[in-house]
């Protein structure tokens, strides 16, 4: 199976089962491959087809923040965060990532804080 046609069935199954792995390693192959824009409309899909699911926010996140929406990205990483008080660490370092890039060093620095006392 070549990488495009495993592509296309990801799209596939990212229509359907938006919040399932393979749709969510969507997110990663896009936005690897800078298909930023493409990567946001799967992960705002996903978001409306389960709008509870906090992966589908914190992925979404990701996709806002390469492609440098960092404000709308922290609003999607606080709102995954709200949805699954026990979140992945990670959230906080795309968190950090984000207030950086917009010069909120305080903020920036309180969710590196919280990382390393996780």
């Amino acid at each position: 199976m070549t990488f495009l046609n495993s592509n296309s069935q990801l799209h596939h199954l990212a229509e359907f089962r938006p919040t399932s792995c393979p749709a969510l390693s969507l997110y990663h192959i896009l936005a690897s491959t800078r298909k930023y824009e493409e990567a946001i409309a799967v992960g705002s899909r996903a978001i409306e087809l389960g709008p509870s699911h906090h992966l589908s926010y914190g992925h979404l996140s990701v996709s806002m923040y390469y492609a440098g929406k960092f404000r709308k990205s922290i609003s999607l990483i606080e709102k995954a965060m709200r949805l699954d008080p026990r979140y992945p660490a990670w959230y906080l370092e795309i968190l950090a990532y984000d207030y950086f890039h917009i010069e909120r060093y305080d903020k920036a620095l309180e969710a590196w804080q919280s990382l390393l006392t996780r």
